[in-house]
């Protein structure tokens, strides 16, 4: 009876590892589908600050130099970074100047904190 229960429980740990390993998986190619939406987006120099906010929040420094790519400045110590030609096509699209804007990214104890372009709100990400 031991010997059924052992294989059992075996069994049990194959299928939530093989589960896991799955859930991971999909995780994985959302996020590498949401990158690639993103890209799509910044090439088209169409992407507006809102549809942008959901990739920035939460992100470190480097996760969004991973994104966006090295910011054209730095400023504050390093704790603002300015980009004026995002994506190497152009700048964020701004609906409320019809225009294309800089986008500036604040991070606070190194996280994403503020988000804005010249003529729009800030976005407190915190």
């Amino acid at each position: 009876m031991s010997s059924a229960n052992t294989q059992i429980q075996q069994l049990e740990q194959r299928l939530e590892s093989q589960r896991r390993e799955e859930v991971a998986r999909s995780e994985r190619e959302r996020i590498e589908r949401a990158q690639q939406e993103l890209s799509t987006k910044l090439k088209s120099g169409m992407l507006t600050i809102q549809q942008l906010i959901p990739y920035l929040r939460g992100k470190s420094k480097n996760e969004v130099i991973e994104l966006l790519g090295r910011p054209d400045s730095v400023a504050e110590e390093g704790e603002r970074f300015y980009y004026h030609a995002l994506g190497g096509q152009g700048k964020i699209y701004s609906p409320i100047t019809g225009k294309k804007e800089p986008l500036y990214v604040n991070f606070h104890r190194g996280l994403v904190s503020i988000v804005f372009m010249l003529g729009d709100v800030k976005y407190d990400l915190r």
